[in-house]
């Protein structure tokens, strides 16, 4: 009897302890998969002085991830377990390097099967704060109270594209809270006058979707005074230069001196 209960307790904690040895955590794979792109990274870049091999030798990475592979609507179970195939890199920003030092392999979410692959040495452009701020105005503003006015695919483009910013001379409502009185409109339009108008331009075939306001050059304190769908030839007119295309629109920008 005695035997038969030991043989119970012993089948039970065996059980108990390959379950906890086979079912590690997401962090046991990540902190692996670190210290493998950390071996990967010190192994590949002699130009590193000293104190940056420590720095990347007792510093935490960051992960960046990429766009998964295949179509999740046709993950097998096993895909939907675990997480359909991406890129990850660990990443390092060194101290006194220009570069983000990336290395690159492909997992599943867990990193469980993450090797490194290759390492990338990439310069990132830092983003505009004052056109994020912006972005963010211009797309709040959109939802709350210009959405009706717009098809689906407008809306979709202004929130997922860069529009083309530039230098206007719309006429705005400078009382756009409807409490100011004559006399305070009269003084921020002086005021304005001292300011330049920039405005947010979404080219969206025949139509553009525009969202203007006054600021300094470095594009602080811009605040929406104006936001419409106009044609592309009243655009056109009211249209003093360019000062970011899309494709550029969210690099730094250098002021211009008048």
């Amino acid at each position: 009897m005695q035997k038969s209960t030991m043989t119970k307790y012993g089948a039970f904690f065996g059980a108990l302890l390959l379950a906890l040895t086979g079912c590690r955590s997401d962090q046991f794979y990540h902190s692996r998969a670190a210290d493998d792109a950390r071996e990967f990274l010190l192994g590949n870049a002699p130009e590193l002085t000293p104190e940056q091999i420590c720095f990347v030798r007792y510093n935490d990475p960051i992960l960046l991830k990429g766009e998964g592979l295949g179509d999740p609507e046709e993950m097998g179970s096993w895909e939907k377990t675990n997480g359909y195939i991406r890129q990850i890199c660990v990443a390092w920003e060194i101290p006194e390097r220009e570069a983000i030092y990336m290395v690159c392999g492909f997992s599943e979410e867990r990193m469980q099967y993450w090797k490194p692959n290759r390492l990338i040495r990439k310069k990132f452009h830092r983003t505009a704060q004052a056109q994020d701020e912006m972005l963010k105005s211009a797309r709040t503003y959109l939802l709350n109270n210009l959405a009706a006015n717009l098809t689906t695919e407008e809306i979709n483009r202004v929130r997922y594209t860069y529009p083309v910013l530039a230098e206007t001379d719309l006429d705005v409502n400078f009382n756009t809270d409807l409490k100011m009185d004559a006399d305070k409109v009269e003084k921020t339009k002086e005021r304005m006058k001292k300011s330049r108008q920039y405005s947010l331009i979404w080219e969206i075939a025949d139509r553009r979707v525009v969202f203007s306001g006054y600021s300094s050059p470095e594009l602080t304190g811009w605040d929406i005074l104006f936001a419409g769908i106009l044609t592309p030839d009243e655009v056109a007119k009211h249209t003093l230069h360019v000062v970011k295309n899309p494709d550029d629109f969210n690099t730094q920008l250098i002021p211009e001196v008048k």
